[in-house]
Protein backbone atom coordinates (compact mmCIF):
# COMPACT_ATOMS: atom_id res chain seq x y z
CA UNK A 1 0.00 0.00 0.00
CA UNK A 2 3.08 2.51 1.13
CA UNK A 3 4.60 1.81 -2.74
CA UNK A 4 0.95 2.66 -3.77
CA UNK A 5 0.86 5.87 -2.17
CA UNK A 6 4.57 6.97 -3.09
CA UNK A 7 3.41 6.11 -7.04
CA UNK A 8 0.30 8.04 -6.58
CA UNK A 9 2.48 10.98 -4.44
CA UNK A 10 4.97 10.72 -7.05
CA UNK A 11 2.56 11.38 -9.95
CA UNK A 12 0.77 13.83 -8.42
CA UNK A 13 4.06 15.71 -8.20
CA UNK A 14 5.14 15.23 -11.85
CA UNK A 15 1.85 15.85 -12.91
CA UNK A 16 1.94 19.36 -10.69
CA UNK A 17 5.22 20.19 -12.31
CA UNK A 18 4.35 19.37 -15.64
CA UNK A 19 1.34 21.93 -15.19
CA UNK A 20 4.08 24.47 -14.02
CA UNK A 21 6.24 23.73 -16.71
CA UNK A 22 3.27 24.27 -19.24
CA UNK A 23 2.14 27.27 -17.89
CA UNK A 24 5.20 29.14 -17.97
CA UNK A 25 5.66 28.04 -21.54
CA UNK A 26 2.21 28.94 -22.15
CA UNK A 27 3.29 32.68 -20.57
CA UNK A 28 6.45 32.51 -22.65
CA UNK A 29 4.35 31.72 -25.50
CA UNK A 30 2.12 34.30 -25.46
CA UNK A 31 4.56 37.11 -24.45
CA UNK A 32 6.17 36.30 -27.24
CA UNK A 33 3.50 36.23 -29.39
CA UNK A 34 2.14 39.59 -28.03
CA UNK A 35 5.86 41.27 -28.69
CA UNK A 36 5.49 39.81 -32.69
CA UNK A 37 2.00 41.26 -33.11
CA UNK A 38 3.64 44.42 -31.35
CA UNK A 39 6.64 44.26 -33.87
CA UNK A 40 4.79 43.71 -37.07
CA UNK A 41 2.12 45.81 -36.54
CA UNK A 42 4.68 48.94 -35.77
CA UNK A 43 6.36 47.57 -39.15
CA UNK A 44 3.09 47.25 -41.00
CA UNK A 45 2.35 50.86 -40.08
CA UNK A 46 5.72 52.30 -41.14
CA UNK A 47 5.13 50.60 -44.44
CA UNK A 48 1.76 52.17 -44.58
CA UNK A 49 2.88 55.97 -43.52
CA UNK A 50 5.90 55.68 -46.02
CA UNK A 51 3.82 53.98 -49.07
CA UNK A 52 1.28 56.82 -48.52
CA UNK A 53 3.90 59.63 -48.02
CA UNK A 54 5.23 58.42 -51.65
CA UNK A 55 2.04 58.17 -53.03
CA UNK A 56 0.96 62.01 -51.58
CA UNK A 57 4.50 63.03 -53.28
CA UNK A 58 3.56 61.53 -56.54
CA UNK A 59 0.29 62.55 -56.77
CA UNK A 60 1.56 66.07 -55.87
CA UNK A 61 4.11 65.92 -58.69
CA UNK A 62 1.40 64.86 -61.16
CA UNK A 63 -0.75 67.94 -60.33
CA UNK A 64 1.65 69.98 -60.93
CA UNK A 65 3.31 68.71 -64.02
CA UNK A 66 -0.80 68.54 -65.43
CA UNK A 67 -1.04 72.39 -64.69
CA UNK A 68 1.69 73.17 -66.25
CA UNK A 69 1.15 71.01 -69.42
CA UNK A 70 0.84 73.07 -72.12
CA UNK A 71 -1.85 71.41 -75.04
CA UNK A 72 0.31 73.29 -77.93
CA UNK A 73 3.29 71.05 -77.34
CA UNK A 74 1.29 68.48 -78.40
CA UNK A 75 2.26 67.29 -82.12
CA UNK A 76 -0.31 68.43 -84.63
CA UNK A 77 -0.79 64.85 -86.17
CA UNK A 78 -2.07 63.40 -82.91
CA UNK A 79 -4.70 66.42 -82.36
CA UNK A 80 -6.06 65.42 -85.88
CA UNK A 81 -5.95 61.91 -85.48
CA UNK A 82 -8.36 62.77 -82.15
CA UNK A 83 -10.41 64.81 -84.44
CA UNK A 84 -10.64 62.12 -86.91
CA UNK A 85 -11.47 59.44 -84.77
CA UNK A 86 -12.39 61.17 -81.06
CA UNK A 87 -14.80 57.92 -80.10
CA UNK A 88 -11.93 55.13 -81.43
CA UNK A 89 -9.34 57.27 -79.22
CA UNK A 90 -11.62 57.53 -76.36
CA UNK A 91 -12.65 53.75 -76.65
CA UNK A 92 -8.85 53.29 -76.66
CA UNK A 93 -7.91 55.19 -73.49
CA UNK A 94 -10.34 53.57 -72.00
CA UNK A 95 -8.86 50.45 -72.48
CA UNK A 96 -5.77 51.42 -71.87
CA UNK A 97 -7.26 52.42 -68.52
CA UNK A 98 -8.28 48.99 -68.12
CA UNK A 99 -4.85 47.51 -68.66
CA UNK A 100 -3.53 49.95 -66.26
CA UNK A 101 -5.84 49.94 -63.42
CA UNK A 102 -8.32 46.83 -64.04
CA UNK A 103 -9.72 47.76 -60.22
CA UNK A 104 -11.35 50.40 -61.31
CA UNK A 105 -13.40 48.96 -63.66
CA UNK A 106 -13.84 44.99 -61.65
CA UNK A 107 -16.00 47.06 -58.68
CA UNK A 108 -18.95 48.51 -60.67
CA UNK A 109 -18.82 45.59 -62.91
CA UNK A 110 -19.29 43.35 -60.23
CA UNK A 111 -22.17 45.67 -58.83
CA UNK A 112 -23.46 45.68 -62.31
CA UNK A 113 -23.67 41.96 -62.24
CA UNK A 114 -25.54 42.09 -58.54
CA UNK A 115 -22.00 40.61 -57.41
CA UNK A 116 -21.89 42.55 -53.41
CA UNK A 117 -19.34 42.05 -50.47
CA UNK A 118 -22.18 40.12 -48.21
CA UNK A 119 -23.73 38.11 -51.30
CA UNK A 120 -25.88 38.24 -54.37
CA UNK A 121 -27.82 41.33 -54.59
CA UNK A 122 -31.78 40.31 -54.00
CA UNK A 123 -33.34 40.24 -57.53
CA UNK A 124 -29.98 40.90 -59.28
CA UNK A 125 -28.52 39.84 -62.60
CA UNK A 126 -26.32 37.02 -59.74
CA UNK A 127 -29.48 36.05 -57.62
CA UNK A 128 -31.30 34.98 -60.80
CA UNK A 129 -28.23 33.22 -62.42
CA UNK A 130 -27.66 31.59 -59.37
CA UNK A 131 -31.21 30.51 -58.35
CA UNK A 132 -31.26 28.65 -61.64
CA UNK A 133 -27.86 27.59 -62.23
CA UNK A 134 -26.18 27.04 -58.95
CA UNK A 135 -23.00 27.67 -58.28
CA UNK A 136 -20.41 26.77 -61.19
CA UNK A 137 -16.74 27.79 -60.59
CA UNK A 138 -17.43 31.16 -62.61
CA UNK A 139 -20.05 32.50 -60.24
CA UNK A 140 -18.00 31.42 -56.86
CA UNK A 141 -14.76 33.53 -58.49
CA UNK A 142 -16.92 36.81 -59.30
CA UNK A 143 -18.55 36.59 -55.50
CA UNK A 144 -15.17 35.82 -54.03
CA UNK A 145 -13.77 38.65 -56.21
CA UNK A 146 -16.51 40.61 -54.99
CA UNK A 147 -15.79 40.15 -51.30
CA UNK A 148 -12.51 40.60 -52.04
CA UNK A 149 -10.76 37.59 -52.04
CA UNK A 150 -8.65 35.09 -54.25
CA UNK A 151 -11.52 35.89 -56.88
CA UNK A 152 -9.80 39.31 -57.63
CA UNK A 153 -6.67 37.74 -58.61
CA UNK A 154 -8.35 35.97 -61.82
CA UNK A 155 -11.06 38.66 -62.51
CA UNK A 156 -7.85 41.64 -62.98
CA UNK A 157 -6.37 39.94 -65.43
CA UNK A 158 -9.31 38.57 -67.33
CA UNK A 159 -10.21 42.43 -67.24
CA UNK A 160 -6.78 43.40 -68.92
CA UNK A 161 -6.90 40.91 -71.58
CA UNK A 162 -10.04 41.85 -72.54
CA UNK A 163 -9.48 45.21 -72.64
CA UNK A 164 -6.39 44.75 -74.80
CA UNK A 165 -8.80 42.94 -77.26
CA UNK A 166 -10.64 45.79 -78.00
CA UNK A 167 -7.88 48.37 -78.01
CA UNK A 168 -6.60 46.00 -80.98
CA UNK A 169 -10.16 45.16 -82.53
CA UNK A 170 -10.68 49.26 -82.69
CA UNK A 171 -7.21 49.72 -83.72
CA UNK A 172 -7.85 47.51 -86.78
CA UNK A 173 -11.10 48.88 -87.36
CA UNK A 174 -9.90 52.15 -87.18
CA UNK A 175 -6.85 50.68 -89.85
CA UNK A 176 -9.61 49.03 -91.82
CA UNK A 177 -12.10 52.21 -92.19
CA UNK A 178 -8.91 54.13 -92.86
CA UNK A 179 -8.34 51.80 -96.41
CA UNK A 180 -12.00 52.09 -97.21
CA UNK A 181 -11.46 56.13 -97.16
CA UNK A 182 -8.43 55.90 -99.16
CA UNK A 183 -10.57 53.68 -101.39
CA UNK A 184 -13.23 55.75 -101.85
CA UNK A 185 -10.63 59.25 -102.36
CA UNK A 186 -9.06 57.27 -105.37
CA UNK A 187 -12.50 56.33 -106.82
CA UNK A 188 -13.59 60.05 -106.74
CA UNK A 189 -10.13 61.42 -108.07
CA UNK A 190 -10.36 58.90 -110.78
CA UNK A 191 -14.22 59.88 -112.00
Amino acid sequence: MRGFRRALTGAANAARNAIKDAQLRASGTAEHIQRFFTETAGHIVEQGRSALASLRSTFTRLVHGLQRFQWSQIPAAIINHIKKHPKTTLLQLICLLAIICPGIFAVPLLAILGFAVVGPVAGGLAATFQSVFGTPVAFSTLQSAAMGGAGMAVLLPVIQVFAAVVFVAAEVYKWQSKEGDNKNDKEKKAQ
